[in-house]
């Protein structure tokens, strides 16, 4: 079973997304089967990516793909910095905030910056966690695979944080003014 709320793209581009993705869980149906590739394959969400790379993936070829992102590991980590930036337009708290508005989340670990996008401002990483994450790099800014997050608590337990499903349409629309329609026009 595949969960759209995990791609991101337009409403086309996920469903053709999970479809591929569909396909390629088929030939991998057997965790023994599951090599590195594969999953950070299965940790992709940008709809885009796969379908560029649709041929491969619907086949069950993963090396195609991690050959084109050449992705690289950080293992057990600590983050120096963690902040949020409101990527969609601003909503009041009376029409439902911003809690699961489009954020892009920045990771600062030794002086490097990592990005990826998710719902909501809320951290998926404190800074008394230690974490591993796959990333590429693209346009010269290194991308986060949200899939391969593993966050691991001070105690020693493996935890999920923040808004984890995907954002498929963005606001577009403004929020209107506290008047009425007349008085808005004048």
């Amino acid at each position: 079973m595949v969960d759209y709320d995990q791609y991101e793209g337009s409403a086309k581009q996920v469903s053709w997304a999970a479809s591929i993705m569909r396909d390629f869980a088929k030939h991998k149906l057997t965790p023994n089967k599951l090599s590195l590739d594969d999953l950070i394959c299965l940790g992709l969400t940008d709809a885009s990516m796969i379908i560029d790379n649709k041929e491969s993936l619907s086949k069950g070829d993963s090396s195609v793909v991690t050959e084109d992102l050449a992705p690289q590991w950080l293992k057990s980590v600590n983050v120096d910095e963690y902040t949020t930036f409101l990527l969609e337009k601003s909503r009041s708290p009376s029409k439902g905030g911003n809690t699961s508005a489009l954020h892009s989340h920045r990771l600062v670990i030794d002086d490097d910056e990592y990005f990826f996008k998710g719902r909501g401002a809320k951290k998926w990483i404190y800074k008394s966690d230690t974490c591993s994450f796959s990333y590429y790099v693209k346009g010269g800014r290194k991308q986060v695979i949200k899939g391969t997050i593993v966050t691991i608590d001070k105690a020693g337990n493996k935890i999920m944080r923040g808004d984890q499903r995907a954002k498929n349409v963005l606001r577009t629309a403004s929020q209107r003014l506290p008047c009425s329609r007349r008085e808005a026009r004048d």
